[in-house]
């Protein structure tokens, strides 16, 4: 059976969130969102028994040159306490670091994929998209970034902190998805966490044109 899936991220919206889909329907009607959106879809199952700690900040896809322009979250079982899904505005984030630090937003990255081996991309930290500046970035995560032309007064822990404090006045959406609940995504607008968590937390994951969907995911 066809899910009627209405468009979606009208008017340059960064996200959008839909509610209200059954839970043995909700892949079906998130690809049929996908498609609508890109060429190609691919889904990932989220499942996890509890997380102390929040998934570092990241823009989906980090680590490819052209990233993936839209990605969902969908709720199947929310977990007992947290896991809020937080979206903060990358093109506002863009604008306060070439407005404060100028120097800062010359930066470049390198960013080493966590679950696709041998995958990278040297890019600057703000990168353009259909004409529009946007911060790409993840916090520091084990030894998966690298940091490239930081101004001589500026080390790497500054550096983080900086970009941490411009990202706590960007927060533009801060929800914990309920089963049913889909959130669709613009990576070129926005960049996402998951908070710490209790309990079973079941979500499902689906990328547009995700560049790496021919390689193996390894967990």
């Amino acid at each position: 059976m066809s899910v009627n899936t209405r468009a979606v991220l009208q008017d340059g919206a960064h996200f959008e969130l839909i509610n209200g889909i059954e839970i043995l329907e909700m892949s079906q009607r998130m690809h049929e969102i996908g498609l609508s959106l890109g060429a190609t879809t691919v889904e990932h199952g989220l499942i996890g028994f509890g997380d102390p700690k929040p998934v570092r900040i990241h823009s989906e896809v980090v680590y490819h040159e052209d990233m993936v322009q839209f990605f969902m979250l969908g709720c199947v079982e929310r977990a007992t306490d947290g896991g809020t899904t937080i979206l903060y505005d990358a093109v506002k984030a863009a604008e306060i670091i070439k407005a404060e630090h100028p120097d800062i937003a010359e930066v470049s990255m390198t960013f080493r994929a966590e679950h696709y081996e041998g995958v990278s991309t040297t890019v600057p930290l703000l990168r353009e998209k259909n004409g529009q500046q946007f911060l790409g970035f993840r916090q520091k995560k084990k030894q998966l970034n690298d940091l490239i032309g930081l101004p001589k007064d500026v080390d790497e822990d500054t550096f983080y902190d900086y970009i941490d404090s411009v990202l706590d006045r960007c927060i533009e959406f801060e929800k914990t998805l309920s089963p049913g609940e889909v959130v669709v995504v613009d990576n070129y607008q926005t960049l996402h966490v998951r908070t710490a968590y209790t309990g079973v937390r079941k979500m499902i994951r689906v990328r547009v044109d995700d560049p790496e969907d021919h390689r193996e995911y390894l967990v």
